[in-house]
């Protein structure tokens, strides 16, 4: 059998000419178990995508497949958020619509050839290519598997997270501390804040014996004096007044204790059993996780609906107290083709599909809120539940690299709302240098977080006073300082963005690949990316540098921090101490900041997002242009620029009464027309 497929005209994908176009495989009874698709694979022909891969953009000569896995550290080609959907540079992609074991052999065992393998196990499985480029082929995928979630304003601001924060007395500390050095922060993580053992009671709370169908209230709670967490409304209330969200960890299981007893635990534990809550193993006894992280523990089945309310009846009064979301981490946990859910489904398409379930569960329990989920793991349709963040990583330079690979894969893949922990999470605290560099990049990725931990010795927050004073470098605090209020700053910019991606599917961090497809240059290019439509940014990453080569595509650009034009395309060598990153603005765009009266990018306008200090409208010319623009606020902006030989004419409609206007780009006369 011969397969050829034609686009426009041109042969864009044929059989590969050892191997038969499709191979099937079955088993005793006659059902197919597995189905192989060789392909042709030119030389010419690169591959993009897969999920979040932390090894490398383009994937040619690999072998990858697409099963969850929780790989600490040193990802490799394994990920939390595998996805069977990737892209080519001859105008197709391939979205392979299936929860089951999928492997793409890229040219690793020929050269030649390119093989799509699929465990279908006699269940239907589609293997679907979307014609064109990258962008309409997002945009089609999309429409299979749903469109992106937005995040709240809140989220896009700068987050505070450590291990450490293991007492109501530290988080009060830190936010006092942030506050108090005017570095912003709309978003506390606690991970350290629950018993360890139920995972929804504070650690030292106390409560009266009640049967284990029933949940509790706060009013039915105590938090003694002494205790951690002494008032924890009171806790939400402070960040919240301080113009914070905070954000729960969560973690999907019933913990094996190993002989210790826990009360509350058991009895809740051995009713879950009962009421079949679980997931169960092929004999219909509970699975317990066999190997690494919770071994022995219980996993929730989140497709039992009778027990998905109890789960999160025991947890609603979190909501009450005004939580604002949950880190919803893990979900790697199923292993085994034959388990058992609620639903009929079984382990072979769970392993890929149950952190989707979990994520899901936890995204509409925080609607009541308003809220959100930041999560680990997922799989194809994970965008439906933002955002999500790159796992465990060194604090090395050479992590720091694999996360920013990480982050453009994942764009490929339709995760528009991707983060990191910037500087890294494991080991000892980063170098000052590791931290500022990375923070700088952080400030123009979709989500801005530093994150650390358990303690140690030594401190290992990450926290900018934590950095300088264990590396003794004092000039860690005013560059993130600067760097943080800038995300600030721009923060109205970034969320017009989400919201243009939300409709597109196209990411906030995305590869120049994918607006500049006729760029020969740009084809691998990993090291530096667009954010949003308008910003492309150049990060360092690498120790000691004090200057980079920055590439710069067709067309206009300006320098973000002074102005200068620059015509592309054409390689040009930026200065870049260690406290500046290159970032440049294409020509024909508005960016829309939050500023204090100086007007200056880096000026403290606190943690707000409900409000504008001082709106500043900063156009960057390159002829005619029109751009609507949707602020934080909801409020919409209309900028119309017309240009002629003697002069500019910036005409902006908006309700938002006083604003101010920045032309950057010409010599002209410039007359500016306000109007509702």
């Amino acid at each position: 059998m011969r397969l050829e497929v034609h686009f426009k005209g041109k042969l864009i994908l044929e059989s590969h000419k050892i191997y038969p176009a499709l191979q099937w495989y079955t088993d005793k009874t006659g059902t197919i178990n597995k189905v192989k698709l060789h392909l042709n694979a030119p030389k010419e022909e690169e591959y993009y995508g897969f999920g979040e891969r932390y090894n490398a953009l383009g994937q040619r000569g690999n072998v990858l497949d697409c099963f969850v896995y929780n790989q600490y550290r040193d990802q490799g080609t394994r990920t939390y958020i595998p996805m069977p959907f990737y892209h080519t540079n001859r105008d197709y992609s391939v979205f392979v619509d299936t929860a089951r074991y999928t492997s793409f052999d890229l040219g690793n065992q020929l050269a030649d050839k390119h093989t799509i393998t699929v465990e279908i196990n006699g269940c239907d499985t589609d293997i679907c290519l979307l014609m064109g480029d990258i962008r309409s082929a997002v945009a089609n995928y999309m429409k299979k598997t749903g469109k992106p979630a937005m995040v709240p304003v809140w989220a896009l601001g700068p987050w505070m997270s450590s291990n450490n924060w293991d007492r109501e007395s530290v988080v009060r500390n830190e936010v006092e501390t942030t506050q108090e050095l005017q570095i912003p922060s709309t978003v506390v993580v606690l991970e350290q804040w629950s018993d360890e053992a139920t995972y929804y009671m504070f650690n030292d709370a106390e409560y009266d014996e009640k049967a284990p169908s029933e949940a509790y209230s706060y009013d039915e709670i105590r938090f003694p004096s002494w205790g951690r967490w002494p008032d924890p409304k009171g806790m939400v209330d402070y960040i919240h007044d301080n113009k914070m969200k905070l954000i729960l960890w969560q973690i999907p299981i019933q913990k094996y204790l190993n002989r210790q007893q826990h009360p509350l635990k058991d009895r809740e534990e051995a009713y879950m059993i009962e009421k079949g809550y679980v997931v169960k193993n092929p004999d219909g006894s509970p699975y317990r996780i066999p190997e690494n992280w919770f071994t022995e523990s219980l996993i929730m089945d989140f497709s039992n609906e009778e027990g998905k309310k109890w789960w999160f009846d025991k947890r609603q009064y979190l909501i009450d107290i005004g939580v604002d979301g949950f880190k919803t981490d893990g979900g790697e946990f199923v292993f085994g083709e034959g388990l058992q859910f609620a639903d009929g489904r079984r382990g072979d398409e769970m392993r890929n599909i149950y952190p989707n379930d979990y994520v899901e569960a936890y995204y509409q329990f925080a609607q009541q809120n308003d809220g959100m989920t930041f999560s680990r793991a997922g799989y194809t349709g994970a965008q439906n539940f933002p955002a999500h963040w790159a796992g465990d990583e060194r604090s090395t330079f050479d992590a720091f690299r694999r996360s920013l690979i990480a982050g453009l894969s994942a764009g490929f893949s339709g995760i528009p709302f991707w983060s990191f922990d910037f500087a890294g999470f494991n080991g000892d605290i980063p170098t000052a240098e590791l931290f500022i560099r990375s923070a700088e990049m952080a400030t123009f990725c979709p989500i801005m977080q530093y994150h650390a931990e358990s303690k140690a010795e030594f401190n290992q927050d990450r926290t900018p006073w934590n950095i300088a004073s264990r590396t003794g470098d004092d000039s860690v605090i005013p560059i993130y300082r600067h760097f943080a209020n800038v995300r600030m700053n721009i923060l109205p910019y970034i969320y017009n963005e989400s919201l243009k991606c939300v409709e597109t599917g196209l990411p906030m961090m995305r590869a120049l690949l994918l607006d500049y497809k006729e760029d020969p240059r740009v084809s691998d290019m990993y090291d530096q990316y667009l954010f949003g439509e308008a910003m492309l940014i150049a990060p360092v990453i690498e120790d000691g540098v004090r200057s980079r080569e920055v590439y710069l595509p067709e067309g206009t650009w300006y320098d973000f921090w002074n102005g200068t034009r620059v015509n592309g395309p054409t390689l040009r060598k930026c200065k870049a101490d260690k406290e500046e990153i290159p970032v440049f603005i294409r020509g024909g765009k508005a960016v829309l900041c939050n500023v204090d009266a100086t007007l200056k990018l880096g000026s403290w306008v606190g943690n707000t997002v409900e409000e504008y200090d001082t709106p500043l409208l900063k156009v960057y010319l390159d002829g005619d242009f029109t751009e609507e623009i949707t602020d934080h606020l909801s409020e919409k902006w209309l900028v119309k620029v017309t240009e002629n030989a003697d002069e500019v004419t910036i005409s902006v409609q908006t309700n938002t009464p006083e604003y101010e206007v920045e032309v950057i780009g010409t010599t002209k006369k410039v007359q500016i027309k306000k109007g509702r």
